[in-house]
């Protein structure tokens, strides 16, 4: 705050509430203009950038220096020596598992990127990406074993969108291919949060199935 007393730059303190960082969230609790469904942030007047970008942008601009770097936190109760790293993008998982100590125990899922948005990966051959911050080691016995259930209609999914969709009825339609109905009902608005699929009382990957519907919806667009 003090260094920016002498500037247009106004920092504005939010209360913790995941996904609060998300862009379209963001924009809503800090200016209450609301990005409508389909719509991008510079349709209400909004340029979004993080502070990690323009810093890029920043080097880049000074040096010449285009991002080939980017910080992961590997961490997790399965990993020897959790750290924080600057690698270079490109460089394989396994690179960071062997330069934190190894496994502690036996590997049971590796997630890249965060608890909620993060994707499991089956070869630790996969390249750390720009937009990889975290790099998660779960044991096998802190994998929860229990199997996908049917949906009991609770509606806790509904409940917790911040994206105002259904996650539910969305993936009952990508799951039977109906992706002209899934994109009709905004499956594209989801900003694959997590919150649906960690709220899930019969363990349904919603969040998997609504990716995948949304790359066969963003396929059939570049194929048209």
């Amino acid at each position: 705050e003090a260094a920016c007393a002498s500037s247009d730059i106004e920092v504005v303190p939010l209360r913790v509430k995941y996904p609060q960082g998300a862009e379209k969230q963001l924009i809503c609790a800090i200016s209450g203009r609301e990005v409508p469904s389909g719509g991008l942030p510079m349709d209400v007047g909004v340029l979004v950038q993080n502070v990690r970008t323009a810093a890029a942008v920043s080097v880049a601009v000074r040096t010449g220096q285009p991002l080939i770097e980017q910080v992961v936190t590997v961490t997790g109760p399965g990993v020897a020596e959790p750290k924080n790293l600057r690698v270079r993008i490109g460089t394989p998982l396994r690179h960071l598992i062997d330069f934190c100590g190894g496994f502690d125990g036996e590997p049971g899922k590796i997630i890249l990127g965060g608890p909620m948005m993060g994707t499991a990966q089956l070869s630790l051959e996969v390249p750390v990406t720009r937009g990889a911050g975290g790099l998660l080691i779960f044991r096998q016995q802190d994998v929860d074993p229990r199997p996908e259930g049917p949906c009991i209609r609770c509606g806790r999914c509904v409940s917790v969108c911040p994206a105002r969709i259904l996650p539910t009825t969305i993936v009952a339609h990508a799951r039977h291919d109906q992706i002209e109905t899934a994109e009709t009902l905004g499956v594209l608005d989801c900003i694959e949060c997590g919150c649906c699929t960690y709220i899930c009382p019969s363990m349904i990957p919603l969040v998997q199935f609504i990716r995948q519907a949304k790359g066969a919806i963003m396929a059939q667009k570049r194929n048209a």
